[in-house]
Order: structure tokens, then C-alpha cells, then sequence
């Protein structure tokens, strides 16, 4: 999942003919308010669902800049600050396991060797080793798919807001370094 801005060619343009530090403050305070929009779409989704209390305060956005040029937005769950709280234990994937769903497994892990290949390698084995391969699956966990249905329904809203966010980025820069932009 990802919205990129490509074919915009004028704004490619003008945000080239401002200094390498201020086009990427320009760009990365548009990500900013681009992602927040996508944050506040999960925590609103992820209060649709049912027993998500803890899931969906940990609504969360990061944005990391890399060499330099490439500046990315992530919402989703901040995963790490539900593990270990209270009495409660959470498994550190429990945002994959909640967005799109898994088996329930009782009495040890369900053999997943089986069937489809016909030797199973030493290493293969060494993960396997202490399960006893006979639990069984007494149910599942329907996906909730909370982060697709917020990227789904907002990701029109935030290539907008994103593109208004580095035209009047690049405006205000323009002036402020007394250029027209």
C-alpha cells in the first residue's frame, strides 16, 4: 500500500529550483499532515471493531527520511507498546495477526511440513523441534482488515492534501526567500 506523487510534473519542477534542505522540509511537513489523515482514519475504524480498546490507542504515524531524498509516512500500530502491559501479553505481531485474521490452534501447533514438500531439510526440522505438530484448529479470527478500509477510503483525501501541501509549501518558501516560486 502507498500513494506516490508521479506526473506531477510542475510541482517537480518548482520544488527542484528551491535549496535540497527546504524542499525536503516543504515535502516531509505535506507527508506529515498526509499520514495524519490516514492515523486518524485507523483509530476511527479500529473503534468500529469490537475488543480493540489498547489496539486502537496504539494508532500511530512515523515519518522517516532516508539519505536525504526519500521521505516516507507509515500509519498503522504502534505495536511494541502493547506488548507486556499489565497482566496482559500481546504477541509482536499482533497487528498482522488482527488485520488479516488466523487460526486458532489448541494442544500444540498444527504440522506445517506436511503436504507440500517431500524431505524436510535439517534446518526445517530445528524449528519445528519441541512441537509436537498435533494441536488442532478450533476456530478463527476473521481479518478486521482495519488499515486496508482507512487506506481505501482516504487515500484520494491525502494524495490531495498532499499536493495542496507542497504547492503552498513551495509558495511560501518561494516568498520567503525572495523568489516568486
Amino acid at each position: 500500500m502507498g500513494v506516490k506523487i508521479t506526473g506531477v510534473k510542475e510541482l517537480e519542477r518548482r520544488l527542484r529550483l528551491l535549496p535540497e534542505r527546504v524542499a525536503r522540509r516543504v515535502v516531509r511537513r505535506s507527508v506529515v499532515k498526509a499520514t495524519d489523515i490516514f492515523r486518524k482514519a485507523i483509530h476511527a475504524n479500529a473503534s468500529a471493531a469490537k475488543d480493540t480498546g489498547e489496539f486502537q490507542a496504539s494508532a500511530n504515524k512515523r515519518i522517516r527520511t532516508y539519505r536525504g531524498e526519500t521521505i516516507v509516512g507509515v500509519a498503522g500500530f504502534k505495536v511494541f507498546d502493547l506488548t507486556g502491559r499489565g497482566n496482559k501479553t500481546y504477541p509482536s505481531n499482533i497487528d498482522y495477526l488482527l488485520e488479516f485474521g488466523h487460526r486458532i490452534v489448541v494442544g500444540g501447533t498444527t504440522e506445517r511440513l506436511s503436504g507440500g514438500s517431500k524431505k524436510s531439510t535439517h534446518a526445517q526440522k530445528s524449528k519445528l523441534k519441541g512441537r509436537t505438530g498435533k494441536g488442532r484448529v478450533v476456530g478463527k479470527v476473521e481479518p478486521l482488515g482495519i488499515v486496508r478500509k482507512a487506506y481505501d477510503a482516504r487515500k484520494s483525501i491525502a494524495l490531495t492534501t498532499l499536493t495542496h501541501g507542497i504547492a503552498k509549501g513551495i509558495e511560501k518558501e518561494a516568498a520567503k526567500l525572495g523568489g516568486t516560486g
